[in-house]
């Protein structure tokens, strides 16, 4: 019998090797705020640094609030407002992880493929 240490960690970039993969496309999970998941493959956004879920900060009078919480209800909400999101390859991050740029069905980025968000 193996010992689960054993095994070899499964993720997109040993499957693939040093082929690109396709682009990914369905309706998003949100994992945090710079972090989604598709069809079970986590897809970190290429450019943006969110807080993790769990972290809080101290806002502008030091009170501490929940921005990796805030952050991911942020994200959750700009991805409901048009279904699916479509994630295109752009790199591997050192955790093997597949990076993307990322788009709504409206094609709005809202940030997702590194740039600033929109201005209005």
């Amino acid at each position: 019998m193996k010992h689960a240490d054993s095994l070899h960690e499964v993720n997109l970039q040993s499957l693939f090797g040093s082929k690109q993969p396709e682009p990914m496309n369905g309706v998003a999970s949100v994992i945090d705020g710079d972090t989604i998941e598709i069809h079970g493959q986590r897809i970190r956004f290429n450019g943006i640094d969110a807080p993790e879920s769990r972290q809080h900060c101290d806002d502008a009078k030091g009170f501490e609030y929940p921005c990796g919480r805030r952050s991911a209800e942020v994200l959750d909400s700009f991805l409901a407002a048009s279904k699916p999101v479509l994630c295109t390859f752009v790199t591997w991050d050192r955790y093997h992880r597949f990076v993307g740029d990322c788009r709504r069905a409206d094609g709005a980025s809202g940030g997702l493929d590194g740039r600033a968000w929109p201005s209005s």
